[in-house]
């Protein structure tokens, strides 16, 4: 037996075990506890001054609380970092642009079920139009009109520019027709003379063609084996005699191998040749050869080949008649004798070919006869310069209306033949007066047909689509009116938000009252929306919602605790004291605000996270300190007990939430650096307040806490304040038991446990008296492998609903579905022909050349028609575009200068930069809008090399909400690699230096990174899919900064209690049974509350909200249920061995197998009560000291019955012996050597 024991290893100590005991009271405690125990001795002593300075600091912090609301920021695009693109452009923009129309307006839709021309809504417009104006010309301190946009506007705008337009084009026909009317008589002359040459070149060249083809064909087929065996030395010579008939006719090799390749490449059976075949070969050749003749020409497809056709055509019209219509072939390839040509002898061969010659001259001469060139003439002089400049002037007087553009080129192209004759007859020399004459009556003419065909305007029905559709529905029924304001006029940016907020709900108010004014509101809607109203909107329902969320958060809290407490009183504890941090918060954020601004979600997820995570820190101190009270120890032990250990508790779980909000100060987001800012404060003073205050309320207030007692009766209180009964049939033991998590030792002789004379001494098991929450603890580490692996069964799907979540910064999507600006939005998109109002800028800034050179402004073009290729492009401004739909004629001098004034205010004052409007079919917050602009100036920068639009380079700024909303979630997700690992990395550290464990931190973060995966999942499949909701784009990296903090918590309550229990000397499993029946009701009821406060934001009117109140509650409960009750101890006992593994110098737990074991065997009677530090260490001792001496194992037995009778007092019946006597030997069998038990004895 000393073999199993093992030798010795260390020299003999001859103390006996609990003397040993007694000498372990002057190590050192840890500081944490020693700070803890220093804490609560403090409070005891002066609780009131602290109470009295809690108050004072309450009352200092209430203005400056209450006047935060005044510095929250609302705008989430005023949280944009300075060193992104669109707050560059913006700029770039202001410096360009100082004079142009600001970027701030109001708009209102007038949406009737009658057309906007009819007389009521023509009144409404201009109704609303005048009182407008009339309100802010009066009012001198208020926001100042810049211009109003509407139907009425476009309307007069349109009116002047057509008469203007009409003048302007009169006066240019006239100098047009003037300057070109002697111009044009001479080159139709010279037109003429032309034509004739040409025609005489065609008719001689297409006439020998034909015949010559025909010829070698006729020869070539039935002479000579040509299409048979090909061309040959004794065909050339054969076909060259027969063709030969007069000197100069025979037909050269040459030209029979041309022949010969022509047909055998063009035809599948060469004995299919006829008349109309050769003609087609004929007009091929002829075309050709013209084309090669005359230099290849330019102008050869316009001018000249249309003559070469129109020849062609009559020629072949004439053939026809004279030959084809009666039964005559001049070659045929099929029969023999169907053919003109005859070689029966050699007069007839020479016969045969003049007569066809002369009939093919006859037909020339035919044509020419009936020809009249003057037609040709005029045919050719109409595409001329001088009339090519006429029809874009005209078009320019019609506008872009494309019915009566059509219909003005139809009759115009018609006018025009009837004018050159005119013009082609002036009898006589052309005198001045003949000129003048001419060119009044055609300018005359003219000019009727246009005001006849685009008669002058009479109705807003008559603006061309082009204008009215930036103010009218392509329906005619809905009208958008667009107020913009000077925002030059106000010294100050405040002052400038405060005056428009103003004058946009002061004419949204007029707006709807009007409609009620005029007896509208049975045919019409009216709608007020713009940037101004959606901001002022979202700030409004926050505010409201902020005070309702904060009141429901109270109540149900309140409900809960009082629900907990058992009383009236005690919850009042945990809500002043969170009140007093949450006041002292919001009045540090105050003075955070004159320096930095400070969104409106910052403060209330404060609030929500204070009253949640706050007051569970409060019911971890309260609840000790009742279980401390329940032991009978007097009000001020209890608070210095409660204090040293549920306060460090307290302490490290706030240190972890602080590095989960902390790592959101880090990245370069406004937006996400003060919401970590402020969630901080909140509970840092959340901890200071839970750890100082709740203590000291409780001393201050001692029994009046738990008033009325009459409530734990009626309300079923929890497991914790239960009083414990005497079970007269299993109560072997007289007065409290000692607390197993005590410090102190138990000296020898004296015992708090008093045997009870029955049945022979027999104790019975403890099994007997065990809790529901034991024996389900006892159950989930019985079968935790199982648990574990349906856990990650049940787990695995929800990750890829997680993976793919969506999240959009599509925010007027997360306002209600009933909100006006909302219901305005889709009006917009749906009707209005250009798409939505709030466009994407585009800043071309220092451009190689200036915007308004020709070769920009083409170049501008060509950029334009690549944009409008793309998804979702409706329309673009521009220089080239001001107007929006079509281009303006931006090659031609003249009528580019009739748009100079509207082009140059896309110009800027350097003259180099220019900005382009792109309007999309889509809300600017939406999710496509901001893939767009995410591709936008890749695209541009792109399309500028290889288009090789060189004097459009420079620098390129996108702008616009879409680009601002965009670059929201792009700064987020830039966020993600830093903050991620600055969690991980902080919470390990915290937990590694607390639990001295390299396994357990992982852990913990594992598993809470499963509750938070699955709970962006259920948000993704409830909201995304289910609901079809937008995601908020905060939410994963919120979800995981906040959760990661806040749902340790409850896993750093449970381990730390099982960590406790380990150190008593429990195996992991009984560790781990015993702290979830010790913990369950209060972490349960602390995930109940926290989850109370995050589901207030369920009540909100906004989205977002609602969708951070689910996500949190959600995963609140998860961790307070499922995790902590199941996941955490599944895997605690399948990675049993590593659970305290780490280094030496932070070991907390160390286990002697012997002793483990015979307090598992004391604890199966025993009971919970049995575990205790002091009878450990005893224990341990004789262990130490009989492996030393290498004792046999009856005598190490007998010592360890003998510490064990001396510490409970009494002498362990035989039932009990026997069990430790077969402990000991189970677990020394399972110990194989003297190195193996040396190593378990004494390793660390």
């Amino acid at each position: 037996m000393k073999k199993v024991i093992g030798k010795k290893n260390k020299q003999t100590n001859d103390e006996n075990s609990l003397s040993k005991l007694q000498s372990q009271k002057g190590k050192p405690k840890k500081r944490t506890q020693a700070f803890f125990e220093w804490l609560g001795n403090f409070i005891v002593k002066r609780y009131k001054l602290i109470l009295i300075i809690a108050l004072i600091s309450c009352a200092a912090a209430i203005y400056p609380a209450i006047k935060l609301q005044d510095e929250l920021k609302y705008n989430d695009a005023e949280f944009l970092p300075q060193n992104i693109e669109s707050k560059y452009g913006n700029a770039l923009l202001d410096e360009q642009f100082p004079t142009n129309i600001s970027r701030e307006s109001t708009l209102i839709i007038l949406d009737s079920i009658n057309s906007i021309s009819s007389e009521d809504n023509i009144e409404y417009i201009q109704t609303l139009t005048e009182k407008i104006y009339d309100h802010f010309d009066e009012q001198n301190d208020t926001a100042k009109i810049a211009r109003i946009d509407s139907v009425l506007s476009v309307f007069e705008q349109y009116n002047a520019s057509y008469w203007a337009g009409k003048d302007t084009i009169e006066e240019l026909l006239y100098n047009l027709l003037i300057s070109n009317v002697t111009s044009v008589h001479e080159q139709m002359y010279q037109i003429e003379a032309e034509f004739e040459t040409l025609w005489n070149q065609i008719a001689g060249l297409y006439t020998m063609t034909w015949w010559n083809f025909s010829r070698t064909y006729y020869f070539g087929r039935y002479c000579t084996d040509l299409f048979l065996t090909g061309p040959a030395d004794s065909i050339y010579e054969s076909i060259y005699n027969y063709t030969n008939f007069s000197e100069g006719f025979g037909i050269s090799p040459d030209y029979i191998d041309f022949v010969y390749n022509m047909i055998m490449n063009n035809l599948d059976n060469t004995s299919h040749i006829n008349d109309q075949i050769v003609s087609g070969f004929a007009f091929q050749i002829t075309n050709t050869t013209i084309y090669q003749e005359l230099g290849h020409p330019e102008n050869y497809t316009e001018v000249l080949y249309p003559q070469v056709v129109n020849y062609y055509n009559n020629w072949t019209a004439i053939f026809d008649s004279q030959f084809t219509n009666q039964n005559i072939s001049v070659v045929n390839g099929t029969h023999l004798n169907e053919n003109l040509y005859n070689f029966s002898s050699s007069q007839q061969i020479y016969l045969s070919q003049s007569f066809v010659l002369n009939n093919l001259t006859q037909i020339n001469s035919t044509i020419f006869l009936d020809l009249d060139f003057k037609n040709l003439v005029i045919e050719r002089i109409a595409s001329s310069i001088a009339f090519t400049d006429f029809r874009s002037l005209a078009k320019e007087a019609l506008g872009f209306n494309n019915n009566q553009l059509n219909q003005l080129e139809n009759t115009v192209s018609s006018l025009i033949p009837s004018l050159l004759r005119r013009n082609y007859e002036l009898d006589g020399p052309l005198t001045k007066s003949k000129i003048i004459e001419f060119s009044h009556n055609v300018t005359d003419q003219l000019m009727a047909i246009i005001l006849e065909i685009d008669p002058p305007p009479q109705t807003i029905d008559d603006i061309p689509k082009m204008l009215s559709m930036w103010v009218l529905s392509e329906d005619s029924k809905s009208a958008l009116i667009t107020i913009q304001y000077d925002v030059h006029s106000f010294p100050t940016t405040s002052e400038r938000e405060l005056a428009l907020q103003e004058a946009d709900a002061w004419i949204g108010d007029l707006a709807h009252q009007l409609l009620d004014d005029l007896a509208l509101h049975k045919t019409a809607e009216v709608y007020h929306t713009g940037e101004i109203y959606i901001q002022e909107s979202l700030t409004t329902l926050s505010e409201n919602d902020a005070k309702k969320i904060d009141i429901i958060a109270v109540v149900l809290v309140t409900v809960i605790l009082i629900g907990i407490f058992c009383s009236l009183i005690a919850p009042l504890v945990p809500l002043v004291s969170i009140g007093i941090s949450i006041a002292i918060s919001f009045a540090l954020l105050f003075w955070i605000a004159q320096a930095m601004d400070v969104h409106y979600l910052s403060t209330l997820i404060l609030t929500v996270i204070s009253m949640g995570a706050g007051v569970d820190y409060c019911i971890f101190l309260y609840s000790r300190y009742h279980e401390e009270l329940e032991k009978g120890q007097n009000k001020e032990e209890a608070v210095k007990t409660a204090v040293k250990f549920a306060g460090e508790s307290v302490f490290h779980s706030g240190l972890t939430v602080l590095v989960g909000f902390g790592a959101l100060i880090i990245p370069d987001f406004p937006l996400i650096r003060i919401m970590g800012i402020s969630m901080s404060i909140g509970i840092i003073f959340s901890i200071i307040s839970a750890l100082l205050v709740v203590p000291s309320l409780l001393m201050l207030l001692d029994q009046a806490v738990f008033w009325p007692k009459t409530l734990q009766t009626i309300l079923r209180p929890q497991k914790w304040f239960k009083k414990k009964k005497k079970n007269e049939d299993s109560d072997n033991f007289l007065g409290s038991p000692p607390d197993p998590l005590s410090d102190e030792s138990i000296i020898e002789g004296q015992s708090y446990y008093h045997k009870r004379t029955k049945n022979d001494n027999q104790l019975k098991t403890s099994a007997q008296k065990e809790g529901l929450t034991l024996r389900f603890g006892r159950f989930i580490t019985r079968n935790g492998v199982i648990f574990f692996v349906i856990s990650l069964v049940i787990f695995a799907p929800f990750v890829y609903f997680a993976v793919t979540m969506d999240t959009s910064t599509d925010f007027l999507s997360m306002l209600p579905e009933d909100f006006e600006a909302q219901e305005a939005s889709d009006i917009l998109d749906e009707k209005m022909a250009f798409g939505n109002p709030i466009a994407v800028k585009v800043l071309f800034y220092k451009t190689n050349a200036s915007p308004l050179d020709p070769e920009s402004l083409y170049q501008t073009e060509r950029i334009c028609l690549e944009l409008l290729k793309r998804s979702h492009v409706k329309t673009i401004r521009t220089t080239v575009r001001p107007l929006g739909s079509l281009p303006v004629p931006y090659s031609n001098p003249e009528g580019l200068s009739y748009y100079r004034e509207i082009i140059s205010t896309f110009i800027g004052k350097d003259n180099q930069s220019f900005f382009m409007e792109i309007y999309l079919d889509l809300s600017p917050y939406s999710k496509e809008a901001s893939n767009f602009v995410k591709m936008l100036p890749g695209f541009l920068n792109n399309k500028i090399t290889s288009l090789n639009l060189t004097n459009l380079a420079g620098e390129l700024y996108t702008t616009g909400v879409a680009r601002e909303f965009y670059e929201m979630k792009m700064v987020t997700d830039n966020a993600y690699p830093i903050v991620i690992p600055v969690v991980i990395v902080g919470v390990y550290l915290i937990l590694f230096f607390l639990f001295g464990s390299y396994f357990t931190p992982i852990r913990l973060i594992l598993t809470i990174g499963m509750s938070i995966v699955f709970t962006l999942a259920l948000l993704n499949l409830i909201f995304g899919i289910g609901l079809s909701a937008v995601l908020f784009w905060l939410l994963p990296i919120m979800l995981f900064s906040i959760l990661m903090g806040l749902g340790l918590d409850y896993d750093i309550f449970l381990v730390t209690r099982i960590k406790e229990y380990a150190e008593l000397g429990m195996s992991d499993k009984e560790a781990i049974s015993h702290a979830l029946e010790h913990t369950g009701t209060i972490i349960t009821s602390c995930g109940l509350v926290m989850a109370a406060a995050f589901s207030s934001l369920l009540f909100s009117n906004l989205w977002h909200l609602r969708e951070l109140g689910f996500a949190f509650t959600i995963s609140i409960l998860l961790d307070a249920t499922f995790v902590r009750l199941v996941l955490v101890p599944s895997i605690m006992v399948l990675f049993e061995r590593v659970n305290w593994l780490g280094p030496p110098q932070l070991q907390k737990i160390r286990r002697n197998p012997i002793v483990t074991e015979i307090m598992g065997t004391l604890g199966s009677y025993h009971g919970v009560t049995i575990y205790s530090k002091p009878l450990k260490e005893a224990l341990e001792k004789v262990v130490e000291t009989s492996l030393d001496e290498s004792a046999a194992k009856e005598a190490l037995l007998t010592r360890l019955i003998s510490t064990i009778e001396s510490s409970l007092g009494y002498t362990l019946n035989d039932s009990i012996r026997n069990a430790l006597n077969q402990s000991l030997t189970k677990i020394l069998s399972s110990l194989d050597s003297q190195d193996t038990l040396n190593q378990e004895f004494h390793d660390d």
